[in-house]
């Protein structure tokens, strides 16, 4: 079963467009993972708003190393 991924991101964080903008960049760099099966719920805080594309892409790649880790304990 593929990873299923949604997305939390408050109005707190921005303007709808700084919302949309920072799920389509969740959503290339999520794409590109390799994600563990199941349902993934990914929130975003409003310091995320400021994040370049290139510290999104890390801060992904960490969390997703976490979940591996996770998964195989």
């Amino acid at each position: 079963m593929p990873p299923r991924v949604a997305f939390a991101i408050g109005r707190a964080v921005g303007s709808s467009v700084v919302r949309n903008r920072l799920r389509r960049q969740l959503r290339v760099i999520l794409a590109a993972a390799d994600l563990p099966p199941g349902s993934l719920l990914v929130g975003v805080r409003p310091a995320g708003a400021g994040r370049s594309f290139h510290e999104l892409t890390s801060d992904v790649e960490a969390l997703v190393r976490q979940l591996a880790k996770a998964a195989e304990s």
